[in-house]
């Protein structure tokens, strides 16, 4: 017996529903998904994003006398080669009023730095000398003589009154970045020099006016040369990076859309990394109130609701990718900067910040948030610190997972074993897991433990 067209009918429409039914649950695992990915890496998109590219600046031939000369975080740089190319830079940095003219070996351990102004006296208000290790060597040379620097130093200030005053000071070592741990962490991996920073404590002296300073700095190494350290030190340098943050333009809230978009209104090729937050009417948009979605280098948010905000406009805060290449000799490039407030301000490229041109996925970043979520790290196999390193590779300088061997515990030190001989080898492996120790303290906090390097 043939069915009827009625039974055709109920057929088709079951059939129709049942579509519906497996199009609505893949495009709600779809949509569940992709809400997924972009909380992971709104959480971890200091991991995700590209590392920095740019250039070390040193500013010379000044033409100051106080320490009152800043140059402003995003502080821009053009090239002068019609592509434009901008780099910014990635603090606020004050500006010394000091070169160091002048490094002397008054014994193997013992240096002295001159800090002079070839102009005349100079004034240090705000009690910091700063200046920089930035010497032409082997990353994992570099790193054993800055870590070998002591912190105890002794200062001969020859005042401007011709008096001369000595005083023991201390040094600090490393540079903050006004960015996320987990950048921060990246990129200090990428390349230890942009941390390479060292600040001399000047506020138990009296006087603020110099002729020159004479900082003597010690070692326990036997095996520096005069050549390594002749331009080793230098002060004003800036690290000039591809990334800055910018404001969206304004997008209004019509309620014909569920998500929307964030564009910048120049033409240059970028990505958008980072929402630090939304503005509307002034006001910072409550972070629960919407869900942020990253998508292909673009960032756009969904509103929970849409009818407290209709008829209303907002503008994102976003941490910008600004894509260049920088490649061939350091010395062919030229670039002036923006704005007339420091272009007095000689400059000269030192060198490439160190990149890493390896990628991390969101496939890296859930594979990493898994072995982080056994928040007992004492329970870690040495598969999961095996995984782990293989992570940091990705963006490291230099690689360690093809050395590790094991990991071990004991109380609350876990030993990390590697096969290494050659010692510069070893310098670097105790940096690498230094460094990795940070971004255990940072993303599980309050957990009592410490890392060994064995070998």
């Amino acid at each position: 017996m043939k069915p009827n067209n009625n039974e055709n009918y109920q057929q088709r429409l079951i059939d129709i529903l049942r579509e519906w039914k497996v199009g609505a649950e893949e495009n709600f695992i779809a949509y569940a998904e992709e809400i997924y990915k972009s909380k992971i890496y709104d959480y971890f998109n200091g991991l995700v994003a590209p590392s920095f590219h740019g250039v070390f600046v040193k500013v010379e031939d000044i033409k100051f006398y106080k320490d009152d000369q800043h140059i402003d975080q995003f502080q821009e740089l053009y090239f002068n080669d019609n592509s434009s190319r901008i780099l910014y830079c990635a603090k606020e940095i004050t500006l010394m009023p000091c070169e160091i003219t002048e490094i002397e070996f008054q014994s193997v351990n013992l240096q002295k730095l001159n800090f002079k102004n070839i102009h005349g006296d100079f004034e240090i208000n705000n009690g910091i000398l700063e200046f920089w290790f930035h010497p032409k060597l082997d990353i994992k040379r570099a790193i054993y003589i800055y870590q070998n620097i002591s912190k105890y130093a002794k200062i001969r200030a020859h005042l401007s009154d011709k008096r001369i005053v000595e005083k023991d000071v201390t040094i600090d070592f490393g540079n903050s970045y006004p960015f996320k741990k987990n950048t921060q962490i990246k990129n200090n991996m990428s390349d230890p020099k942009l941390q390479f920073k060292l600040s001399v404590n000047l506020s138990s002296f009296e006087e603020n006016s110099f002729e020159r300073i004479e900082l003597l700095i010690s070692n326990q190494l036997m095996d520096i040369s005069v050549f390594e350290l002749r331009q080793a030190f230098i002060t004003n340098l800036l690290p000039m990076i591809n990334y800055n943050f910018e404001k969206s333009l304004s997008i209004y809230i019509d309620g014909h859309q569920e998500r929307y978009w964030f564009d910048l209104e120049k033409e240059t090729n970028y990505t958008t990394e980072e929402l630090r937050c939304i503005m509307i009417e002034k006001n910072v948009l409550d972070p629960t109130s919407y869900k942020t979605i990253y998508k292909g280098g673009k960032i756009g948010f969904e509103l929970n609701s849409i009818a407290p905000y209709m008829n209303k406009s907002v503008v994102a805060h976003l941490f910008v990718n600004n894509i260049l290449s920088l490649n061939g000799d350091i010395a062919n490039y030229d670039a002036v900067w923006y704005e007339k407030n420091v272009s007095l301000y000689k400059m000269r490229f030192s060198s490439f910040i160190q990149v890493s041109e390896d990628t991390v996925n969101i496939k890296n970043i859930e594979s990493l948030s898994t072995i982080l979520k056994a928040h007992d790290i004492f329970k870690w196999t040495s598969s999961s610190w095996l995984n782990l390193l293989g992570f940091f590779d990705k963006f490291s300088c230099n690689k360690v997972k093809p050395l590790f061997r094991s990991s071990k515990v004991e109380d609350n030190l876990i030993f990390l074993e590697f096969n290494c001989m050659n010692h510069m080898d070893k310098v670097w492996i105790n940096y690498y897991v230094s460094q990795v120790k940070e971004f255990i303290l940072h993303n599980i906090p309050f957990f009592d433990f410490d890392l060994k390097v064995i070998f």
